[in-house]
């Protein structure tokens, strides 16, 4: 019996300290896990705010092509941008090589884009861009690549305190007021973005 009795409690005590040991291998464990976890929010939170401060913008000007205020755009964003900033705009074009006709408008299109695309790899800039920007298609694909380049898209919707007035000066020409009309009834709003409005 005493053998026996000796027996047993070996294996009670054996068992107690496996028992013991796995307590102490659970805590270990779970500081290990924890200690892991701090570090990787850390790390997720640090790498958020690195983002975000090196994040460019790709700042998409919107307004009615019939109001004459890209001037007073420009000026704008001069007086507000507190770092490196690059316009790109088919009016441009247009105005560099005369009267505008439609059947270049793929063509400067097609370059603004090109420069755009330059001009986000290096990532150096915040970019502006005035294209017409009338309809969501016509600035879809320049949010696609700027949210592939870490940039982020919203939309500047420069708008007229005297649109009245805009609209009255061009009574006179019943083709351009017809198609002032028809420009604001077809603007489409976009939920998507985020959209600063300023007035001019």
């Amino acid at each position: 019996m005493t053998v026996l009795n000796s027996y047993e409690n070996n294996i009670l005590g054996n068992l107690h300290m496996s028992m013991q040991d796995l307590y102490h291998l659970l805590i270990i464990m779970f500081y290990l896990v924890a200690g892991f976890s701090v570090m990787v929010y850390g790390y997720y939170k640090i790498n958020i705010a690195l983002n975000k401060r090196n994040k460019k913008n790709l700042y998409i000007v919107r307004r009615l092509p019939f109001l004459n205020i890209d001037t007073d755009i420009r000026e704008m964003i001069k007086s507000v941008s507190n770092r490196n900033y690059r316009i790109l705009s088919t009016y441009d074009l247009i105005e560099k090589n005369g009267e505008f006709d439609v059947r270049n408008l793929a063509k400067y299109n097609s370059i603004v884009l090109q420069s755009f695309i330059k001009t986000i790899s290096k990532g150096d800039h915040d970019i502006y861009l005035l294209n017409r920007n009338q309809y969501k298609w016509e600035y879809e694909a320049y949010v696609l690549i700027a949210k592939m380049c870490n940039y982020e898209p919203i939309i500047l919707e420069f708008v007229s305190d005297n649109m009245n007035n805009h609209i009255n000066d061009l009574k006179n020409n019943s083709i351009e007021y017809k198609n002032a009309l028809n420009q604001i009834k077809k603007y489409e709003i976009d939920n998507k973005l985020y959209t600063k409005r300023l007035s001019v």
